[in-house]
């Protein structure tokens, strides 16, 4: 099986003080997308050479997809740049989901609520808007950050009912207040769509990669 979801962690610096979570999806199915896909690999690996911000980085992948894909398709991209000496996280967006933080003090779960265009599209002039949305969060010890592709929150039952957004809060919360680990709350979340999905086959690909703050 193949298709359009993608992930990729990369240090962006010498030192190894930041690191790069990146998190895609190409529009379309199957072998059309996987191959879009294999070539966003290739890019990213030079786009992200000399650059430490998720929002030039998503400018340079937006110019080189440009003209490399169909013209009815498109990439959504969302980076995460971690900085390991400041504890901080810097989320960029071009068009991608949700991206979900969970606050060990407050035992609360915050969207980002990060927006942006999908790469490779043709617009016309923006002008001053911005093609890309950014925001940074700092991050304490016990906190996660949860990055989903879109097919965890559309994942669709036999009534036709989405996941959505609510659902997936409350696994995060759960397993995040029992202090698992990453792998086990990653783990957790895809049991619990495949569940609410039931017989009703999977019709997206399902990503998860989640951040647990020591």
């Amino acid at each position: 099986h193949v298709g359009g979801d993608y992930y990729h962690y990369v240090f962006l610096d010498d030192s190894k003080t930041k690191l790069a979570v990146v998190l895609a999806d190409v529009s379309g199915h199957a072998m059309e997308a996987a191959t879009v896909a294999l070539r966003f690999s290739d890019i990213l690996r030079y786009e992200v050479q000399g650059r430490d911000e998720g929002t030039e980085i998503l400018e340079g992948l937006d110019k080189s997809l440009k003209g490399q894909i169909q013209s009815n398709m498109f990439v959504t991209c969302g980076i995460g740049v971690l900085d390991l000496t400041r504890k901080s996280l810097t989320f960029a967006s071009a068009g991608s989901p949700e991206v979900y933080h969970f606050h060990r003090e407050t035992s609360e779960v915050e969207t980002l609520g990060v927006t942006g265009i999908p790469l490779g599209m043709t617009l016309p002039d923006l002008g001053d808007l911005k093609a890309f949305d950014s925001t940074e969060k700092m991050l304490k010890s016990g906190d996660r950050v949860i990055f989903v592709s879109d097919g965890i929150e559309e994942a669709c039952d036999h009534t036709e009912e989405l996941y959505g957004q609510e659902r997936l809060m409350s696994i995060i919360r759960k397993y995040s207040l029992e202090s698992t680990s990453a792998e086990k709350l990653r783990d957790a979340i895809l049991a619990d769509v495949r569940q609410f999905l039931g017989d009703v086959s999977q019709e997206d690909d399902l990503t998860v990669v989640v951040l647990r703050v020591a």
